[in-house]
């Protein structure tokens, strides 16, 4: 009898200890939720979270879907359990993915004892346009009679939206920096939008989530060039991408 006791009480705390280990902090490529990743195979870090002194994870694995409900019909790649005690920057090795694209994704960790947490609660990151074949627009510049040092440029374009959207994207490239404005609201939160994504990079892209900005039928955006943008390039020209 006291043997049973031992074992349903060693059983309790392994139970208790199993849900206590957890994983949080998802991110890829170092953002939370991010949106615009401009990668083919995205680098996912997390961080484990556990009772105790001593515990290490040694196995982890990943899921892919394109609904957070993770249900048969929606899972896009498993990577089945990978020995491996890494949790920063693992590349996803999944199918091609495609841009402009949402992917929710969950981990999964095993520690030092064998004992495996539950899934993580889901995060997602959204492809920007991986390609010049993704994008759908056309350069528009201002006069280029205009003096170099002449104020800023404002580009403004008026379209009408037939039906009410429930979410859209703005894809941006400019040389240079840029502010973009929709309908006399500022996009982002950045205090200059710049087509540089890293050190090297001269003329990327930028995306910019627009929900709250898309309410209107009939919307009118216009983008403006700051100066002294650049020291070798005029930067004239921006780049606007259709909405998804």
């Amino acid at each position: 009898m006291k043997n049973l006791l031992c074992a349903l009480a060693l059983l309790f705390v392994s139970s208790v200890y199993a849900q206590n280990l957890n994983v949080s902090s998802l991110t890829c490529e170092y953002k939370t939720d991010p949106v615009g990743i401009d990668v083919a195979k995205p680098r996912l870090s997390w961080k484990l979270n556990a009772p105790g002194r001593n515990v290490l994870q040694t196995a982890y694995a990943l899921r892919v879907a394109s609904a957070p409900d993770f249900s048969e019909k929606t899972l896009l790649w498993q990577s089945g359990k990978i020995m491996s005690g890494e949790s920063v920057l693992q590349p996803y090795t999944g199918p091609a993915l495609q841009p402009a694209r949402r992917y929710y994704w969950q981990v999964q960790v095993w520690d030092n004892q064998g004992r495996a947490s539950a899934w993580s609660q889901p995060a997602f990151w959204e492809m920007g346009l991986l390609s010049a074949a993704d994008w759908k627009a056309k350069w528009i510049e201002p006069d280029t009679a205009k003096k170099r040092f002449a104020p800023a440029p404002m580009l403004r374009k008026e379209f009408n939206l037939k039906k009410k959207i429930a979410s859209a994207r703005a894809y941006v490239s400019a040389h240079g920096i840029y502010e973009l404005h929709l309908n006399g609201q500022k996009v982002g939160d950045q205090a200059a939008g710049t087509a540089a994504r890293s050190a090297g990079c001269s003329n990327g892209p930028s995306t910019a989530p627009g929900s709250d900005c898309f309410a209107r039928y009939t919307s009118g955006m216009r983008t403006a060039r700051k100066n002294g943008s650049s020291a070798t390039a005029p930067g004239k020209r921006i780049w606007i991408a259709p909405f998804a």
